[in-house]
């Protein structure tokens, strides 16, 4: 199991590690922490190219045609909360 947390170092605290051990029990964890610099958001523009790009990338996989994106995306967002 692996789990990720970005947060600001700041933001660290008891909650954290009690968060961890309410994942992984008594198992035994590895903990790595390394600096990561923020992403910038995406302009629409960038956004739509790389849509296409991916599109092409797996354009031979079949996607049924009833998949709803908005409500996946809804899902995932709110998976992240």
């Amino acid at each position: 199991m692996q789990q990720t947390f970005q947060l600001n170092a700041n933001e660290l605290n008891a909650n954290v590690i009690k968060a961890i051990r309410a994942m992984f029990g008594s198992r035994q964890v590895r903990i790595v922490v390394e600096d990561v610099t923020p992403l910038k958001p995406l302009s629409q523009s960038d956004l739509y190219e790389q849509t296409l790009a991916i599109r092409e990338r797996f354009s031979q996989l079949p996607v049924d045609p009833k998949l709803d994106l908005s409500a996946l995306a809804d899902e995932m967002n709110n998976a992240s909360l």
